[in-house]
């Protein structure tokens, strides 16, 4: 992933968003979203990490629901805000487990958090099948998942924080799908890959800033 972008009428300053892009082409030209110091990240003035994105859960070396809550936990103790990524397996959705591994993603990987510190997170919704595979999730198809997580946050917070928070939605994320998918109800922003890179990026800001 390479960018974070949210709605416009979200409290999100514009300078942040550039601060985040930077965390993610740093990333980049490690060539793999990489084991990053904290201090870095306070050093540079980079309000927020990434934390549980698909290449470290399924590629790079299978992090655990356990390990991303750890990180979680000491990123927002190092003063950071956290961009929680979480999804599922091709083989996952088509075993009709999509809500189940989204739900135990979301209840580990907060686990701990106090509500107080629920503000300073952003949910990532991305389906690992529409990760560079040429597969692409539907707009409705990400509306119901993003639905449901709030649907989850209700029952376990309240509905009052289900409706403050942040979730965006990364998988393949381009020009060409980004305005039906904004348009959806409970689609907040993006997680934006290698489109990121590309002049047709502005394509994808305006819309999340219409």
């Amino acid at each position: 992933m390479g960018h974070t972008l949210a709605r416009s009428h979200q409290p999100w300053r514009k300078v942040d968003v550039v601060r985040v892009f930077v965390v993610y082409v740093f990333n980049q030209v490690r060539s793999q979203r990489a084991e990053d110091c904290l201090s870095c990240f306070a050093e540079f003035g980079l309000p927020y990490t990434l934390v549980g994105h698909s290449e470290r859960r399924h590629s790079v070396s299978s992090e655990s629901d356990k390990l991303v809550n750890a990180k979680v936990l000491s990123s927002l103790k190092a003063g950071l805000k956290v961009v929680l990524c979480f999804g599922e397996t091709l083989a996952q959705r088509e075993a009709n487990k999509t809500m189940e591994v989204v739900e135990q993603q979301l209840k580990v990987g907060l686990e701990g958090v106090a509500v107080s510190d629920l503000g300073k997170i952003v949910l990532a919704y991305e389906p690992v099948w529409a990760i560079g595979t040429g597969k692409n999730a539907t707009p409705a198809q990400a509306q119901e998942v993003h639905a449901e997580i709030r649907k989850f946050l209700t029952a376990k917070y309240s509905l009052a924080i289900a409706t403050a928070s942040i979730v965006i939605y990364g998988g393949s994320v381009k020009p060409t799908n980004c305005v039906d998918l904004i348009k959806q109800p409970d689609v907040d922003g993006f997680l934006v890959g290698g489109c990121s890179l590309k002049p047709d990026f502005l394509k994808i800001i305006a819309s999340a800033c219409e």
